[in-house]
């Protein structure tokens, strides 16, 4: 975990107008991350938001959190509320108390220190272990692409998870056929 600008690394520009901040991070040298997530996503102002996302590479999830009576960024701009306006991105809005049922039975081991197994009948409740933080992003990033992609499809049929006819799938070298005699 660290600020925003820390890891945007900003750098002084001679050639940028004085007070402007240039940024080590960018297309050109983005971030080497698959999850970014701002706490703070209502402080970032359209030139900050800019920067950020062109520092993201592709195939990485940007979280942006905020809370629901923040104050708008120092600068110009309210690029969280034009996202959250445009309706093209998902928005979710969390509970203010400990969630229910097992998760929150879940939530309230880990908090204790623990990890106790959950009874939640229709619902499969996976705990997938980790060897350190980066380990477990990694995972949880694997675990949300699997959850959003859809069934891999036939490659001829277009249809999820067919097999060739006769129910077969073929695997490496086709084996030579030996001739076979036919009723007269």
């Amino acid at each position: 975990m660290t600020s925003l600008h820390r890891l945007l690394e900003p750098r002084e520009d001679p050639s940028a107008a004085p007070g402007a901040v240039g940024y080590g991070r960018g297309e050109q040298r983005p971030f080497e991350l698959d999850l970014v997530i701002v706490a703070d996503g209502a402080a970032l102002d359209v030139e900050l938001c800019a920067v950020l996302t062109e520092a993201c590479p592709d195939g990485a999830h940007l979280v942006l959190c905020c809370e629901p009576d923040a104050p708008p960024p120092a600068g110009p701009g309210r690029p969280l509320d034009d996202l959250e306006a445009s309706e093209t991105v998902p928005v979710v809005a969390l509970d203010d108390g400990p969630p229910a049922g097992p998760l929150g039975e879940l939530t309230e081991s880990v908090r204790g220190g623990g990890l106790a197994a959950v009874d939640a009948p229709g619902r499969e409740v996976v705990i997938v272990p980790a060897e350190g933080a980066a380990e477990a992003v990694h995972r949880a990033v694997q675990l949300g692409r699997r959850l959003d992609s859809p069934r891999p499809r036939h490659p001829r049929r277009g249809r999820p998870g067919r097999r060739p006819a006769g129910g077969r799938r073929r695997r490496g070298r086709r084996r030579p056929q030996t001739p076979r005699s036919r009723p007269a």
